[in-house]
């Protein structure tokens, strides 16, 4: 779908599962009381004004190379490391030499602070960035392609072609809930659903490595990647928009309430934890038509046909 600022949007349907009552019994409605139209004008979709920096742009090599930034202990990661990838450079709470030699050399080059980090104990308790960082450089200097590094010592998503980038953005309403989808060249390419417009924008802003490493497994990290993917091509800037739906400005407690005056009992039939803002969500979803980068299809996918 091609979306063009201020169009509203408009989607009819009809539900095509099993509607139940309060005592869990199916219930029987007519074609015409299972058909909706959903409705959001385009006054109503809130235009973010998504903006970023190309300057800001970080790739993941470059990253490598920058002081450390995060405080996520390695202890805490280092379990969740294959026993036979980690005996390469620790056995038995012993750091190899070559591991013990790469951690001081990034010591003398001010990758991190507070003396030279020597022993098994000391690097637990050092960010989980240092012991990345000192693999790296250890590979680095064997002239090894470092590619298989990335699915060992990352969370899934990050990879050796990876970038991150702070980008800004205006008229995100705090505690606004509702849908928000983003466009490439006016094209849908992603969906997704918010009980805060404000907490998603603050947490795709930080997903940077430097903010959320090592965790970028979800999916505010992976928009911010394909963001900076976009930027790294010299796209400008503003061919990637960001728009929020509030949900109470859409007229689905309208098509609820229907189902509820005759008798379909919401909790029943839909178990969804958020049905109104499933709905929605897989609404929206349907208009994507190229570039996708949603992973499911919202939880209505089979619920309805559109």
């Amino acid at each position: 779908m091609i979306y063009k600022k201020g169009s509203s949007i408009k989607i009819n349907g009809i539900f095509t599962c099993d509607f139940k009552d309060s005592k869990n019994n199916i219930i029987e409605l007519k074609d015409i009381q299972r058909s909706f139209t959903f409705l959001i004008k385009g006054s109503d979709i809130i235009n973010t004004n998504l903006s970023y920096n190309i300057n800001d742009l970080e790739k993941i090599e470059d990253w490598i190379k920058k002081p450390i930034n995060s405080r996520d202990k390695t202890k805490s990661q280092i379990p969740k490391l294959s026993v036979q990838f980690i005996e390469q450079y620790i056995t038995d709470g012993v750091l190899s030499k070559e591991l013990t030699n790469s951690l001081k050399e990034l010591y003398n080059r001010k990758i991190y602070k507070g003396g030279v980090i020597d022993s098994y104990s000391k690097l637990l308790n050092s960010p989980y960035e240092i012991l990345v960082k000192s693999i790296f450089n250890i590979e680095k200097q064997k002239n090894k392609n470092t590619n298989h590094l990335f699915p060992k010592l990352f969370k899934k998503h990050i990879s050796n072609k990876s970038a991150f980038i702070s980008f800004e953005s205006n008229k995100v309403v705090k505690g606004k809930s509702g849908v928000y989808f983003f466009t490439f060249n006016d094209r849908l390419t992603y969906v997704g659903k918010s009980s805060n417009f404000q907490n998603e924008y603050n947490g795709y802003k930080s997903g940077r490595v430097n903010n959320s490493f090592p965790n970028n497994n979800g999916t505010r990290g992976k928009i911010n990647m394909k963001i900076a993917e976009k930027a790294s091509m010299k796209i400008k800037s503003t061919n990637i928009k960001w728009y929020n739906l509030p949900i109470d400005n859409t007229n689905i407690d309208n098509i609820f309430d229907n189902l509820k005056k005759n008798g379909v009992d919401i909790k029943n039939t839909f178990k969804n934890i958020n049905p109104k803002l499933d709905f929605f969500e897989t609404l929206i979803m349907s208009k994507i038509d190229e570039e996708k980068w949603n992973i499911d299809k919202g939880g209505f996918e089979n619920l309805i046909k559109i």
